[in-house]
């Protein structure tokens, strides 16, 4: 493991313990030159060797069941420009958008600061049966354990990376006499006593920058700036594709979630879009309330 640690006259950064390795964050094995044309010089299986088998994708049902239950159940701050209606409403909209929602699933890596796999928590959502559930369904991950489109990696002004032990998907990592445990399963992983972040993350890949972005199948790849390769799995979102998108960018081309469809409520059962698709949530079903203007309701 190809590890750096911090230093230099910042009086934070240099409390790294002398000798120890405190930083994980730089692409590990050898630098994969640009190809020819360019363009990023690794291959997807480069980028993620022995990548974990996931979890399918969200289907459409899913996804509207999921968003429908953290709009009624994220608490609402009463903004003085939108009523809480029109902020639910908001709120439900932007769960909906592929491009939002997936935007750490994309990545394969967990929701910022969080411990889940998007995937992970809304069927953790969907299982939940109550608000109480639906808010408890995202963990905090542990601070120093850093997910970005490069990967996760261990990043500490003063703590070692950790040592890992592993009890089932659970990691238990141990570094200058703190733990911090990990359930690798919501990260849609398997605990890894060789991994910093106790977890079969994706790491850090080095490659030569600059390169330009490439499709490998539904997979962009690219070479951020620190000389990383960045990994965003389109296929993530069902019907996702990498392509060219419509401002002439390499990336994710998902389905629209425009099918013509407002959102309707009929007794309990809402009526919405979702990754193009029209499709119904049984507000009780979830443990909600009744469908109330287009939206279920906390109950």
């Amino acid at each position: 493991m190809v590890t750096g640690c911090f230093g230099g006259d910042d009086p934070v950064a240099s409390r790294c313990p002398s000798g120890a390795i405190c930083d994980s964050s730089e692409g590990i094995g050898p630098v994969h030159a640009k190809r020819a044309d360019g363009s990023v010089g690794v291959s997807v299986d480069e980028a993620w060797p022995n990548r974990p088998a996931e979890a399918a994708p969200l289907d459409a049902a899913e996804l509207a069941g999921a968003c429908a239950a953290l709009a009624a159940c994220v608490p609402i701050g009463g903004g003085a420009d939108m009523t809480d209606e029109e902020t639910r409403h908001l709120y439900m909209a932007l769960c909906l958008d592929a491009s939002s929602s997936y935007f750490w699933e994309e990545r394969a890596v967990p929701s910022s600061g969080k411990n889940e796999r998007w995937t992970y928590e809304a069927r953790e959502i969907l299982a939940s049966g109550s608000c109480a559930g639906v808010l408890s369904a995202q963990t905090d991950r542990p601070a120093p354990i850093v997910c970005e489109e490069a990967g996760c990696w261990w990043s500490s002004p003063d703590l070692p990376v950790p040592t890992v032990t592993c009890a089932g998907d659970v990691a238990t990592l141990s570094t200058a006499g703190k733990t911090f445990t990990r359930d690798c399963a919501r990260a849609l992983s398997t605990c890894s006593e060789t991994s910093p972040t106790g977890c079969a993350d994706r790491a850090p890949v080095a490659c030569e920058h600059p390169a330009k972005d490439r499709c490998d199948g539904d997979v962009r790849l690219g070479c951020d700036g620190a000389g990383r390769v960045s990994f965003h799995d389109c296929a993530r979102v069902p019907g996702g594709t990498c392509g060219a998108r419509e401002d002439g960018s390499l990336g994710c081309i998902y389905p629209s979630g425009d099918c013509g469809t407002q959102p309707t409520c009929e007794g309990d059962v809402l009526t919405t879009c979702a990754l193009g698709e029209s499709v119904q949530v049984d507000c009780k079903a979830l443990g909600l309330g009744a469908c109330v203007g287009g939206l279920c309701v906390a109950e």
